[in-house]
């Protein structure tokens, strides 16, 4: 059988770091090539680094193959698989878990509730961030923190984190105190009341006053997030026609 890569797939398996990929290289070559390769028809779902290090030494490898209904399945089982055989870090666990946020959403919107969304009581409304969480072994707070790194922070920042040279923690903090406007300070104490801290307060008054609305809906319904891009969308259009 002649294996096909897909890159999506390939993607969600965290690199191995030089040395451990080394090592690897030196056991298959002296030893063989022991766990076979799992994939789904032709595409390999796992085992890439064992695969690439047999394709460059010309090494024979045995191959399982599993069947899934649809890509997102697959999906599923090379994130599981990867939490279970892997000790990852926060980051990296909550990163992979994001991946499944849009299928979680989607079968639970269709009234699947196998596979992903395990922890789930049919009786009761999905809540997309707390089945992630639950993925993820982490609590929902985080998977706040982690989604607001992922689209606010640094590269560095975020190859920090993969590296665990930082935590989740302190990389939020840094980037929300980036993403806030500094203070106006006068003589190093006091804040002035500026016109800039006045439309702050007020922008804050109208989002605890949406926030509010937005409560009352589902976060895992469409109705959610197409509310929160009208709001987005308003925004945008009074700062355009300054009305």
């Amino acid at each position: 059988m002649i294996l096909q890569i897909d890159p999506e797939y390939k993607a969600l398996i965290p690199p191995l770091a030089p040395e451990e990929y080394a090592q690897l290289a030196a056991n298959i070559i002296k030893d063989g090539c022991r766990d076979p390769l799992v994939a789904w028809g032709d595409i390999v779902i796992d085992g890439h680094n064992r695969h690439a290090i047999c394709q460059a030494h010309k090494l024979p490898y045995n191959v399982v193959t599993i069947e899934f209904a649809d890509r997102s399945h697959a999906k599923e089982w090379i994130i599981r698989n990867q939490f279970g055989r892997r000790n990852l870090l926060p980051y990296v666990r909550v990163t992979l878990a994001l991946e499944l946020e849009s299928t979680i959403a989607a079968r639970s919107k269709q009234g699947e509730r196998t596979d992903i969304c395990q922890n789930s009581d049919n009786s009761q409304p999905l809540d997309t961030k707390r089945e992630i969480a639950a993925i993820a072994g982490v609590s929902h707070d985080t998977i706040s923190k982690v989604k607001k790194i992922n689209a606010k922070a640094s590269d560095e920042t975020k190859d920090k984190l993969a590296k665990g040279e930082i935590s989740v923690h302190k990389a939020y903090q840094q980037t929300k105190e980036e993403d806030e406007p500094p203070c106006l300070v006068v003589d190093g104490t006091k804040e002035k009341p500026t016109k800039i801290n006045i439309i702050e307060r007020n922008g804050m008054s109208i989002y605890a006053s949406a926030k509010h609305v937005m409560m009352r809906l589902n976060p895992a319904d469409e109705e959610f997030d197409q509310s929160l891009d009208a709001m987005i969308d308003y925004c945008q259009n009074r700062k355009q026609t300054k009305k």
